[in-house]
């Protein structure tokens, strides 16, 4: 294949009156191919010459090989190479002017370059030609090619070579005489073909004139190119290898090629989330809320309850008739012991199996010797292991191994989408069975399964194709939360999967145990490559084209997810395979089945309203716990939402609902005789509250990702036996997933963290700990919001804007030791970055010291510029100076370090004691004295702090220069952000607190404690910007993706706070603050929106921070 394609060649000349232009460009091509031993052709495309161009052909194809096509359709070069492409043997194609201007000799050489491209385009580095020409093609490709189409290549190139299956995937007719280059070029991008720049010299025209008319020309290409730009791209389609095989085939979409093994069509597959109906419907849905928000928030809310509740109510009695008639009629096809033993070994056929790997081969010892516990006969199995290409450790473990002969290793062509359906579409075209199956590596099949699907097939009608066996786990008893996931499956494929098999409908199959005719899979086109999970899909698929599904009587045993992260990734992943599934199949797609819609109407409550329900229900369980232990502040809110109809519904689907679904978790355990986890079926709300969170990380990698496979890590059960693998699978994942490589020092450490069981911990520990202080801060002020009276709580809220704006200072030098001490860590290790610690910390002090007194001078004015009467609140407040900005240096210093541990007790420490303090002073009668709670707060944080600095090695007084270095530019660029932010914050308050009388500032500082709340939402995700874009940019990676996701979650989170303390402030805030926060309802709408919009603004600001772009910050700071 590889002799072929790079040396032949079929090289199309299109000619217009070039007669004396065809011996010369004819002798130096043949010259140039024959020297470097390539085989080649000629088609000259006569373009209605008026002289001999015809018969200066005709006369040298009796010593050439030359295809002379006079042309027929419309006039032009475009239309000349299009046509001549059609008459190409070779599967290279090269196209070249005849006028001789691009040299001949350059062929060789571009034909060679194709080994690492798809399309070779002569670059005009050298122009010989005229000036104006010159500067036109300069400009043409920097605006039209670099500017417009992101293309650094000569669009205009009259010399390119590419492989013919470019212009057979991306075929397009030419929209005028002068435009195939640039759309050629620009479709073959966007089918992710790899284009390569060749330099040349272009030389001046020798023979003839040129026919080009530069100005008519150059406006006809530039405003085609501006219609190519408007025009929708759609996936191309890559033709497999050969006919009668789907091997080779894929998509070209968004600049890639995906290589997937199956000719799906592109519409029927998850390569697209969301069609532009889809984009449509979900568009005007949510518009249609905002507007009933806007015009009748109560009325809206009332009809989306009603909505819900009958969904719920509908699943209520769908699943309820779904599990009696599972128990009642059950359709499992059964195989006796009789039955199995008459099968003579000599009628059965070739059975494959398949069994997809990547980075497993820690399990392969254990499935090699399931599958020697088969019972069907070795000499007609095919077992296939299916090894990626880049997977070298696992390639090399399988190679030492000794396989057994129906065991045979096949690796699949590295490409994209790296997922499991297109390795098992790359097997499928290799099985030589009559049946196939799927086994994951740690799979362990009940030995007769192979049997009881023969078996199963013979009594089954033809248009049954695939038999589901059951799946549960070999290590239930391994913890609570193996426990959980057994009884899941056991409820899922012993109850659920035979009830659905016993009303006809679509199955969605499990990831394993799937047996197959292998022909027919073959001919609905095996799995969708770009689905997750495309068990689900191929089972919906099947049904949909008028096949069915089956099940058998027989039992696969798997290996329970024992680790709460890795059940996170995998759960996530399924989640979002079973969202991709439901919007594939919710296209109108046409279908064979009869009572297409009320199978519709099935699919949409066992897929969709699965998804739908595991969002939604940590929504309602707030409102329901709020409803009961909260009753006298928002009983009667919630009560409105319900009409009586709809309030019983609710209620049904609540008491008996919840009832009945433990219920037939129980039977399914029972049925298995796994009697002895029936008491852990209580806990199993704590199991679907890890399935919501699992389902907001589904949806966000849907919107983001959809295509990536979270791998999950298999060998728990086996660590004792294999403790260096699994980190380094772990680590591995990591680095494909975050698209970056960690230094070997860092996989050291993350391995013996990992072995600790500390892995992720720390980290899950600090961000809990995030939102553990800012409840505590929340309920901090919420609860002084109540007991305070506004005169009070409006000095409190003055002390609470001093510590704002010392948080500018600090938080700018806390992340500057941050960031230095990281370095030096890595640079030159832990004893440097202690030292530079000691040394910043000596500086500050003496800083610190200075503001105090400072602070102290200014407070007699500060006094009477505030209105305040005593002048204690300043006196308390000084000590906040020296204590928080050596602390703010200890908390850099621990995230720099990583100790994510001790940082997480250290962000605990501050709203914990402040709470404490502040329950003393309410008890003690001493509210006037409240704000004291705060500088309390900040010592004991600086004594934890301290504390956990201190831990670790001691410097030995060695001095490096690089101690001495502070990063001052990042420094004044977080000083006038955080200026920027406490501005905007709280200098309203202490604007507010001097001119306004006190119960109108307290007021007023309600208002901006609200508004504060949608802020700090936003916050949650705005946080990361800094670390993650830093390390794009440091890797030199594009960050727009990044930054997209962030954004995204950013006003996710912020619109959701807009709408709960906005909106909704009506509700929240008098049951937040009291009565008292009835006066400023009315200013929360229009306060939340300049939030809301604030919010995401410093998404905008801290991105272009971290890119080095410091005049944003500069720039937002004096606006």
């Amino acid at each position: 294949m590889k002799n072929k394609l790079y040396k032949n060649i079929s090289i199309v000349i299109p000619v217009f009156n070039e007669e004396a232009n065809i011996e010369p460009v004819i002798r130096r091509i043949h010259e140039a191919l024959s020297k470097a031993k390539i085989n080649y052709e000629f088609i000259f495309i006569n373009d209605h010459s008026t002289d001999q161009t015809r018969n200066a052909i005709s006369n040298l194809a009796i010593f050439y090989p030359i295809i002379l096509v006079d042309k027929k359709g419309k006039k032009g070069k475009a239309f000349s190479i299009y046509e001549g492409i059609h008459y190409a043997q070779y599967d290279v194609v090269g196209m070249i002017d005849a006028d001789l201007q691009y040299p001949p000799e350059a062929l060789p050489g571009m034909i060679k370059a194709l080994e690492t491209s798809d399309v070779v385009v002569a670059n005009r580095k050298h122009y010989k030609d005229s000036i104006a020409r010159k500067v036109l093609s300069k400009v043409f490709r920097f605006a039209f090619g670099k500017t417009l189409f992101g293309l650094n290549h000569d669009i205009q190139s009259g010399l390119k070579v590419f492989k013919r299956e470019v212009f057979e995937t991306i075929k397009f007719i030419p929209s005028s005489p002068w435009t195939f280059d640039l759309e050629f070029l620009h479709r073959a991008n966007q089918a992710g073909f790899q284009i390569q720049n060749f330099d040349i010299v272009f030389s001046k025209r020798k023979n003839g004139h040129s026919k080009v008319n530069f100005i008519k020309q150059t406006f006809e290409i530039g405003m085609n190119a501006l219609r190519v730009r408007a025009k929708r791209i759609h996936p191309a389609r890559i033709h497999p290898y050969e006919n009668y095989s789907m091997l080779g085939a894929g998509i070209g979409y968004k600049k890639r090629k995906y290589i997937t093994h199956t000719t799906i069509p592109h519409h029927l597959s998850a390569l697209r989330t969301f069609t532009k109906v889809q984009k449509t419907i979900i568009g005007l849905i949510l518009i249609d809320i905002g507007l009933g928000f806007y015009i009748s928030p109560l009325l809206t809310l009332q009809i989306l309850v009603a909505v819900l509740s009958t969904i719920y109510f509908a699943d209520v009695i769908f699943n309820l008739y779904l599990i009696v008639k599972s128990l009642s009629f059950p359709r499992e096809i059964t195989s006796t012991e009789q039955e199995l033993n008459e099968l003579k070994d000599s009628n059965l056929p070739v059975y494959t199996i398949l069994c997809p790997l990547y980075r497993e081969a820690s399990v392969i010892p254990q499935f090699l010797e399931a599958m020697d516990k088969l019972s069907w006969p070795k000499e007609k199995l095919d077992v296939i292991l299916l090894l990626e290409e880049d997977d070298k450790e696992t390639i090399e473990k399988v190679e030492q191994m000794i396989l057994p002969s129906y065991v045979r290793t096949l690796i699949v062509p590295h490409s994209i989408p790296k997922t499991k359906p297109k390795a098992c579409n790359y097997g499928l075209a290799h099985a030589k069975g009559k049946y196939l199956v799927i086994f994951d590596a740690e799979d362990i099949p009940d030995p007769d399964q192979l049997k009881k699907a023969y078996l199963g097939f013979g009594k089954s009608d033809k248009n049954v194709i695939c038999l589901q066996a059951r799946l549960n786990y070999y290590n239930p008893h391994q913890n609570l939360l193996t426990r959980f996931f057994t009884a899941e499956y056991s409820l899922w494929f012993d109850i659920t999967l035979p009830g659905l098999v016993s009303i006809d409908t679509a199955l969605p199959l499990g990831g394993t145990s799937n047996h197959f005719k292998t022909e027919s899979l073959r001919a609905v086109e095996g799995w969708d490559p770009f689905n997750v999970t495309e068990d689900a899909d191929l089972g919906v698929r099947l049904f949909k084209k008028g096949y069915k599904t089956a099940m058998i009587d027989s039992t696969t045993l798997e290996e329970a997810n024992s680790r709460v992260g890795n059940w996170f990734r995998q759960r996530s992943r399924w989640i979002k395979g079973y969202m991709q599934t439901y919007l594939v199949h919710t296209r109108g797609n046409e279908s064979s089945v009869k009572g297409q819609a009320l199978h519709s109407l099935i699919f949409q409550l066992v897929v969709g309203g699965k998804i739908a329900f595991v969002l939604i229900n940590p929504f309602l369980w707030i409102a329901t716990f709020s409803y009961f232990a909260l009753y006298a502040y928002v009983g009667p809110a919630i009560e409105a939402l319900y009409p009586t109809v709809v309030f019983y519904m609710a209620v049904t689907s609540l008491v008996f609902g919840n009832f009945l679904f433990l219920y037939y978790y129980m039977i399914g355990v029972a049925k298995k005789g796994q009697w002895n986890l029936i008491k852990f079926v209580f806990l199993i709300p704590i199991y679907w509250f890890m399935t919501s969170i699992s389902a907001f990380i589904a949806l966000h990698q849907l919107l983001f990702k959809p295509h990536y496979w979270e791998k999950t890590i298999h060998g728990f059960h086996l660590q004792k036996r294999f403790k260096k693998e699994i980190p380094q699978i772990a680590i591995e994942v990591i680095e494909e997933e975050e698209k970056t490589i960690f230094p070997n020092s860092v996989k050291q450490r993350f391995a013996f963290v990992f072995n600790l069981k500390k892995a992720y911990v720390s980290g899950g520990l600090l961000i809990g700990a995030s939102i553990a202080a800012n409840f505590l801060n929340f309920i901090f002020n919420a609860y002084l919001g109540r007991v305070l009276d506004l005169a009070n709580f409006g000095l409190l809220s003055l002390v609470s804007s001093f510590l704002y704006f010392t948080q500018v200072p600090f938080s700018a030098l806390g992340s500057s030791v941050n960031y230095r001490t990281g370095f030096l860590e890595g640079r030159f290790g832990d004893e440097t970055a202690r030292m530079f610690r000691s040394w910043i910390r000596k500086k500050s002090l003496f800083l610190a010291l200075i503001i105090c007194g400072l602070w102290l001078a200014l407070s007699p004015v500060l006094v009477n510029y505030f209105s305040v009467e005593s002048l204690f609140p300043f006196l308390v407040f000084a000590p906040v100076w020296i204590f928080g900005m050596i602390a703010a240096i200890d908390r850099g210093f621990l995230s720099g370090k990583l100790m994510f541990g001790s940082l997480a007790i250290v962000a605990l420490v501050e709203p914990v004691s402040k709470l404490v303090a502040t329950y003393v002073f309410v008890k003690s009668d001493l509210l006037p004295f409240v704000y004291t709670a705060i500088p309390i707060a900040i010592i004991f944080s600086f004594l934890a702090s301290a504390a956990f600095s201190n831990i670790g090695k001691k410097t030995s007084g060695h001095k490096a220069y690089e101690v001495y270095r502070f990063p001052k530019k990042f420094f004044l660029a977080s000083v006038l952000s955080g200026l920027s932010t406490i501005t905007f914050l709280s200098l309203d308050i202490i604007l507010a607190k001097h001119y306004l009388a006190p119960e109108d500032a307290g007021r007023y500082a309600l208002i901006s404690l609200v508004g504060k709340m949608i802020y700090f939402m936003g916050g949650l995700t705005a946080q990361f910007i800094t670390p993650l874009i830093s390390r794009n940019e440091g890797a030199k990676k594009s960050s727009k993706e990044t930054f997209s996701r962030i954004l995204f979650s950013t006003c996710l989170l912020s619109f959701i706070g807009f709408i709960a303390f906005g909106l909704f402030g009506f509700i929240t805030a008098p049951l937040l603050f009291g009565q008292k926060a009835l006066s400023i309802i009315s200013y929360l709408p229009l306060f939340g929106v300049a939030m809301l919009y604030f919010s995401i603004s410093r998404v905008f600001i801290s991105y272009h921070s971290a890119r080095k772009l410091y005049s944003f910050s500069v720039v937002t700071f004096f606006l």
